[in-house]
C-alpha cells in the first residue's frame, strides 16, 4: 500500500488531496495543526498527525516519531508561512 504525507492536510487543497488518495487505497499521514470535523469524516486509511507546525524545529521530531521507520512513497508540502509584508510594487520580490 502506498504511503504519502500531506502537510497543511486539514482543508483546501490539503484536504482534498488526502480525500482523493484516501479513496484510492493509500494510507495518508494527514499533518496539521490542529485536526477538524472535515478530515475526521475522510474515510479510509488516515492517521491524522496534529500539532504540527511547519516552522518549528519540534515538528520534525513530532513526524518523525510518527512515521517510525515507514517508507514514504510521496511527500505533498501543502503548508504554507510566510512571516513578512509583500514588497511594494513588486509581489515577485519574494520569490
Amino acid at each position: 500500500m502506498p504511503v504519502s504525507v500531506i502537510t497543511g492536510a486539514s482543508k483546501g487543497l490539503g484536504l482534498e488531496l488526502t480525500r482523493q488518495l484516501a479513496a484510492r487505497g493509500e494510507h495518508v499521514f494527514a499533518l496539521v495543526r490542529k485536526a477538524n470535523a472535515d478530515l475526521a469524516a475522510v474515510p479510509g486509511n488516515v492517521t491524522v498527525i496534529e500539532g504540527v507546525d511547519v516552522t518549528s524545529d519540534d515538528a520534525m521530531t513530532k513526524i518523525t516519531e510518527a512515521l517510525g521507520d515507514t517508507k514514504v512513497d510521496c511527500l505533498i508540502n501543502n503548508a504554507g508561512a510566510y512571516g513578512g509584508p509583500v514588497p511594494e510594487g513588486d509581489p515577485l520580490a519574494l520569490f
